[in-house]
């Protein structure tokens, strides 16, 4: 059956009801299409003085199948609602007609409504709703603060959803659920990157991912707009300090299980005032980024107050890696001379902070993570086998997995803290940092070249102050949520 002829057939049993006395609402739409037994009638849904529905959001676009599919409808308020029993929409699928039915959100201003995909549905033309309002089956939606019965007419914000597909027979099997779902920072406080890892397509082919977000404590999910080809997208127009819920679905003709939620709180690393931040999530600093395996010449600085970190020759030039961990990549430095170096300016000129996301590979002595040094003779290293190997670190230093270590400095001692709970080292520098003006970081290696780093960075941040217990706390979770570290 074609589409114009399902919405004929539609049209003409509107027509057919609206001859034999139902009732119109103000718009001239007949209201209350449904189960003639279970009718919700316009006295029901026409209250002036109830809670009016101000959104009403169908399901994402994409083919549904059993199994696993459901249909999820989603009904927005202008204020709290209390719902008993089992309110429903009608919907038409194929020939016949099914119901989503009332699962959440009663004392909230936001209502779920859901239908499983059965064995046998099957409509590729797109379903329809067969009502312009919900039905109340019996059941009441009424306000919390005055017991006004809702307005249940949604016909206003119903949108076509043509591209909403159902095929319990296509042979296709529905990809894997995808999991490592994972937020990373963008320079924007009104947006985040979000990165999953590939699942398995089962047999077709990965076309596309479905995203959704919203606000924790909030019932409704948010469709992001396009559908991205690849494991990552960036979601935009959101509230800086406000905590968001995320999940993804992968689509090989058939839409596969939802994520499971991943939390993440907007957070804008630049308002703590970074004075070089690199991050091997955006080594182009918003350009084109390298493919797997090849040759980084040039790590752009994000906070846009620090040169690149750079290295003219290729055979010294460190390596990106993608999907090195929770879908994200990293730069991999193999025994190289010295890696990359950029420079930094202080004014301070006492305390450092210096936050490092890398990989000791394991079998291999420590060498240089970092190095930094002054205009003079300043010098300081980390982490580094004669600064403080795992001769003085204890307990040692992990190798061979991804962790996060932060450096504080003072210019006369520095602590050396790994995953935000243990403290590696805490003593006298080998030389004093004090300084203000231009400084060099190295990456992977110290100025000598001579202690050359095997394994990894992900993310490498210096700040030209001491930071807060609460700024530690709230950047470190947020880097260990971005990069799934201990």
């Amino acid at each position: 059956m074609t589409k114009l002829l399902k919405l004929n057939i539609l049209v003409c049993l509107m027509m057919l009801l609206a001859s034999c006395g139902s009732k119109e609402d103000t718009s001239g739409l007949v209201a209350g299409i449904t189960n003639p037994s279970t009718e919700t009638t316009l006295e029901e849904i026409s209250n002036p003085d109830g809670p009016i529905i101000t959104s009403f959001i169908e399901p994402a676009n994409g083919t549904y199948a059993d199994g696993g599919g459901v249909l999820l409808f989603q009904v927005n308020f202008d204020e709290a609602v209390t719902v008993t029993g089992t309110p429903r929409i009608p919907i038409l699928l194929g020939f016949s007609t099914v119901y989503a039915t009332y699962q959440t959100g009663s004392g909230t201003a936001g209502l779920e409504f859901s239908y499983s995909i059965q064995p046998g549905d099957d409509d590729p033309n797109g379903i329809s709703i067969l009502s312009a309002s919900i039905d109340f089956n019996g059941g009441t939606v009424t306000s919390v603060a005055t017991g006004e019965t809702a307005n249940l007419n949604f016909i206003s914000y119903l949108d076509s959803m043509v591209g909403v597909l159902i095929d319990t027979s296509s042979g296709i099997t529905p990809p894997d659920q995808v999991t490592g779902v994972a937020t990373a920072p963008t320079t924007s406080n009104t947006a985040l990157n979000l990165t999953w890892a590939v699942p398995n397509d089962n047999g077709t082919a990965l076309v596309n991912y479905t995203v959704q977000y919203r606000e924790q404590g909030q019932s409704t999910w948010i469709n992001n707009s396009g559908n991205p080809t690849t494991n990552s997208t960036t979601v935009s127009g959101l509230t800086a300090g406000t905590t968001y819920e995320f999940r993804v679905a992968a689509n090989n003709g058939l839409l596969g299980a939802y994520s499971a939620t991943s939390t993440a709180e907007i957070f804008d690393v630049m308002s703590l005032d970074p004075i070089a931040w690199l991050s091997a999530t955006n080594i182009t600093n918003g350009g084109t980024e390298p493919s797997n395996g090849d040759k980084v010449d040039q790590w752009e600085d994000i906070t846009g107050a620090a040169s690149a970190a750079t290295e003219a020759d290729s055979n010294k030039q460190p390596t990106y890696v993608t999907n090195f961990q929770n879908g994200l990549p990293a730069v991999y430095f193999n025994n190289l001379d010295r890696g990359l170096e950029g420079t930094f300016t202080r004014s301070n000129g006492t305390d450092l902070t210096f936050i490092v996301v890398g990989q000791f590979n394991s079998g291999l002595s420590d060498k240089c993570l970092f190095e930094f040094k002054g205009p003079g003779s300043e010098r300081g290293f980390f982490i580094d086998r004669r600064y403080a190997s795992n001769t003085n670190y204890s307990p040692a230093i992990t190798k061979g997995s991804l962790s996060l270590w932060r450096i504080e400095d003072n210019g006369s001692t520095a602590s050396v803290t790994e995953n935000g709970v243990t403290q590696l080292f805490s003593g006298a520098t080998l030389f004093g940092t004090d300084f203000t003006g231009t400084g060099t970081y190295i990456l992977g290696d110290d100025a000598t070249g001579g202690n050359r780093m095997t394994g990894y960075i992900a993310e490498f941040l210096i700040f030209d102050k001491a930071l807060t217990s609460q700024e530690i706390s709230t950047l470190e979770t947020y880097l260990k949520n971005k990069w799934g570290t201990p």
